[in-house]
């Protein structure tokens, strides 16, 4: 080895042993660190090192770039210095590069500085660790659940604890595992992530299912999360089945007559060391003769060794089966299906009802309760076990007189009062049955007769004059207890040349409160009125309904009638209303001239008017009624008496207008005279303004 070699070679063992990192090239810089370590950083924050570099040649060495390599370049960064800068040869303070960590995620980060200079390239390895400086530890390493039954599950608690300095981020409980037969959650409900205190721990809820498919089942729970370990803990468990059986088989319920109720006990018997599930328990056919009382809502368990009585209840009928097959079903258990055969023998009920029963009732009176009495008798045999009355019609609810279960001795008789509704039949004939149990042992018939309750509806004259009439409208009945809705009167008038009902008089008698009135429409000869009454009505007989008043006109007749009748629309058929009429009395002549006129039949003004007064322009718009067809004179005259114009024209029976001339120039009073050819003068004033 020459001299020059051996040189070379000192100066790389001096610059391997300051830590000089490896360089790609003959770099002559020197790094006061191999490598860097960030150590542990909680994702999202940063931390910071610095690394010292200095020239070792006597000439400036320039840096052009930093950069990092892969796997994790871009958890990593460099704050401080910027490229391109020199590192001076004769500088006595060294370069400081200011490094930075930000993991972007969870475990171990790793990277190169790629430190790029005039004299080559130097690379120095980076780690870190994203995460927190802390140990998560099952308090069980593992957990073996035995065997279960398919359908069965077991469950245990497991204690998952923060270990270290700083607070555990735990991301997930993961369950690895070929199946899912094994789940866990926390038994506070508190779902990940979430974080763990140093020295906290969590209680985890561990479960075992028995699944379909038999054998044993393994699992690893895992504790995810910002932390330097992974706990697990082992999950075993095992899946088989049971064994079950029915006791006894058969089940005879012996002689039973119609309607008789009677239980036993049949037992399901777990003979196994496995809890079963009993997935379904059922009669074919079902409630028919047997029913199951009380089941289990499906479905159960049938703990390990244990057994479970199940009651049933024979009540048999004439016409049903008499036989049926209890089924109970355990996917659990092999095999899976067990049946016991029931079976019962049925005689006639010994019971017999009096003749069919007729009741008369008033379909007006809404739930009036009417009652009937029903004769049972047992002749012969064995008691009777009565648990209730029933009509068939679902229609109508049933009270009796006597309290159920009731007991009818043998060769004894027994009268049954029922009250019920008859308004709510569905038809006029109603069965009423004899219940032993579910079954109808014996069957009365009762057959309805409805009749319509009768009402007068009266009109009655409370004040009559030469010119109107007041009158009201009385009931026969107390109309309340019919609880009407609605009830429409119509009133009219059998001469509406004579009188007619004047509709703004109509109103409610007084003590009605609560009712009104809410149309009154006309009709032929007068009005409905239509009653809208919460109370239902006059509440005692003679009591009034309306009140109302009537005018009187000038007829050739000598009276008409103020005629009423009435209704209840939803009572229609049951309420019989029968109407009234009361006589409105002649007018009398008060012996004025018109009056006399008008009875002697000759035409008459019976009103005028000048429209428009003062007048404004040269005539004069009047307005004359007329009773017949008549020729008017007219004449015009001022206040001097002077005749300003004169002549005729012809009215028409009713309403008629005209225009006469005035004055052609000058203002004043003007007064008009109208004289028809065989009636009473009239006489106007109007004031004619320029």
């Amino acid at each position: 080895m020459n001299k020059r070699t051996f040189l070379l070679l000192s100066v790389v063992c001096a610059l391997s042993a300051l830590g000089v990192p490896s360089a790609r090239g003959n770099v002559r810089l020197a790094f006061d660190s191999t490598s860097l370590d960030f150590g542990m950083v909680v994702p999202g924050a940063s931390k910071d090192l610095v690394l010292n570099v200095w020239d070792t040649s006597n000439v400036d060495i320039e840096i052009d770039q930093f950069s990092f390599g892969a796997p994790d370049a871009g958890d990593f960064s460099i704050l401080a210095p910027s490229t391109p800068l020199v590192v001076s040869a004769s500088a006595p303070i060294h370069t400081q590069i200011i490094l930075q960590f930000s993991p972007k995620s969870i475990g171990i980060r790793s990277s190169e500085l790629i430190v790029e200079t005039s004299d080559g390239t130097v690379t120095i390895p980076v780690t870190g660790m994203g995460g927190e400086g802390t140990n998560l530890s099952w308090s069980l390493s593992s957990i073996d659940f035995g065997t279960l039954a398919p359908g069965g599950m077991l469950d245990t608690t497991v204690e998952l604890y923060s270990n270290g300095p700083d607070t555990a981020i735990v991301a997930g409980l993961e369950m690895v595992a070929s199946d899912t037969s094994f789940e866990a959650q926390t038994v506070s409900g508190v779902a990940t992530p979430f974080r763990l205190a140093p020295g906290d721990s969590i209680a985890v809820d561990v479960s075992f299912r028995g699944l379909q498919l038999l054998g044993a089942k393994d699992a690893q729970l895992l504790a995810i999360g910002a932390t330097l370990n992974t706990p697990s803990c082992d999950l075993l468990g095992n899946v088989a089945l049971g064994l079950f059986g029915v006791a006894p088989i058969p089940v005879d319920f012996g002689t039973m007559y119609a309607g008789e109720v009677r239980d036993t006990t049949i037992l399901l018997v777990d003979s196994s060391s496995l809890d079963l599930v009993v997935e379904d328990l059922s009669l074919d056919p079902s409630d028919d003769d047997f029913t199951i009382v009380g089941p289990q809502p499906l479905p159960f368990v049938i703990r390990a060794g244990a057994t479970m009585p199940i009651t049933i209840r024979a009540n048999p009928g004439l016409t049903t089966s008499h036989v049926s097959t209890l089924n109970v079903v355990s996917q659990s258990a092999s095999p899976n299906y067990r049946q016991d055969q029931l079976t019962v023998s049925v005689i006639p009920v010994p019971l017999s009802v009096g003749t069919a029963q007729n009741i008369e009732f008033s379909c007006a009176m809404p739930n009036a309760l009417s009652s009937d009495t029903i004769l049972v008798s047992n002749t012969g045999g064995p008691d009777v076990l009565v648990t209730g009355l029933q009509f068939t019609d679902s229609n109508i609810a049933l009270l009796a007189d006597r309290s159920f279960p009731d007991t009818i001795r043998s060769g004894r008789a027994r009268s049954y009062i029922v009250h019920f509704d008859p308004d709510r039949a569905s038809s006029d004939t109603l069965l009423l049955a004899v219940l032993g149990g579910r079954q109808s042992m014996i069957v009365d018939t009762v057959f309805l007769h409805s009749f319509p309750a009768s009402v007068s509806a009266n009109v009655v004259s409370v004040e009559q004059d030469s010119a109107r009439g007041t009158f009201k409208i009385m009931t026969s009945a107390p109309v309340q207890a019919f609880e009407l809705d609605t009830i429409v009167a119509h009133i009219t008038v059998s001469n509406t040349d004579f009188a007619t009902v004047d509709p703004a008089s109509i109103s409610l008698a007084p003590g009605l409160a609560g009712d009104s009135i809410v149309s009154i429409v006309p009709e032929t000869g007068g009005y409905t009125v239509t009653i809208v009454s919460p109370s239902g009505g006059p509440a005692s007989s003679d009591s009034s309904l309306l009140v109302l008043s009537v005018d009187k006109y000038l007829s050739t007749s000598d009276s008409a009638w103020v005629h009423v009748s009435v209704e209840s629309p939803e009572r229609a058929g049951c309420i019989e209303w029968v109407s009234d009429s009361m006589n409105v009395n002649n007018a009398v002549a008060c012996g004025s001239a018109q009056l006399r006129e008008a009875l002697s039949s000759k035409p008459i003004i019976l009103g005028a008017r000048v429209l428009s007064n003062p007048a404004i322009n040269d005539d004069a718009q009047l307005l004359i009624e007329g009773s017949d067809r008549d020729v008017v004179e007219y004449s015009v005259s001022n206040t001097l008496g002077g005749v300003q114009s004169s002549g005729s024209f012809l009215i028409e029976k009713g309403m008629n207008r005209f225009s006469l001339p005035l004055l052609a120039s000058g203002s004043g009073m003007f007064t008009i005279r109208l004289a028809p050819s065989r009636g009473i003068p009239e006489a106007l004033q109007v004031l004619k303004i320029r």
